[in-house]
């Protein structure tokens, strides 16, 4: 049915960041973890990581390259990849 092809196509976009953000550096992926997935201030995570706010925003831009780069290169369909950019974005 449609709805489970849609579910499906949930799952593989869940799946494709998943394995993208676990391929980050572990610097830029806690960076990205912490703020996009938890919630946290850019402040926060400089407290939490014991660095400074650039050290944080240097980090959080270069995982967001690095994730948007391995998007483009991946095969889905625009949709599916404006999705996923604008979560991080």
């Amino acid at each position: 049915s449609s709805t489970s092809r849609g579910l499906g196509d949930v799952y593989k976009r869940q799946s494709l960041i998943h394995s993208i953000i676990k391929s980050l550096p572990e610097k830029r992926r806690n960076v990205l973890m912490l703020i996009k997935y938890h919630g946290l201030k850019n402040k926060e995570v400089a407290e939490i990581l014991g660095v400074s706010v650039k050290t944080v925003d240097n980090h959080l831009a270069a995982a967001i390259r690095d994730v948007l780069e391995a998007l483009q290169k991946q095969d889905i369909d625009s949709g599916s990849r404006m999705r996923l950019m604008s979560w991080l974005l």
